[in-house]
């Protein structure tokens, strides 16, 4: 976090002025500013998945807070605006991009547990 790595251009909502050829997801503006803070307070629970699509580990981050109850948005490919809430905060290890974060729906983190794609193992206290 401390490299400003952790949220990448992809991800960040300052970045809204760029086209992407795929769908993706931003942080909402307000997450994105408190993002360390928001890490720092472990307010919030943890559930870690193993993925089977990436062979790495997937952390699902569910907010306490009520400060953070929309985590982000998705944005469709080659739109500037987002058109849909999202409610999680996912971590990863990408190949590209090492450690970051991204927002998601958590009715398609069930939906890739419902088809194996993660598998989940466990949750963080």
């Amino acid at each position: 976090m401390d490299q400003g790595t952790f949220l990448t251009p992809k991800h960040d909502p300052s970045s809204l002025n760029t086209t992407y050829n795929k769908f993706r997801s931003v942080l909402s503006e307000p997450m994105s500013a408190s993002l360390y803070t928001f890490i720092k307070s472990r307010d919030y629970e943890i559930n870690v998945y193993n993925d089977n699509r990436y062979h790495n580990d997937y952390y699902e981050i569910i907010s306490n807070s009520q400060e953070f109850t929309i985590i982000g948005g998705g944005v469709p490919s080659q739109s500037f605006y987002t058109s849909s809430v999202m409610d999680r905060l996912s971590i990863v290890s990408g190949s590209n991009n090492g450690w970051h974060c991204f927002a998601e729906n958590s009715s398609n983190i069930q939906l890739m547990t419902g088809s194996n794609d993660l598998i989940y193992s466990g949750s963080l206290k």
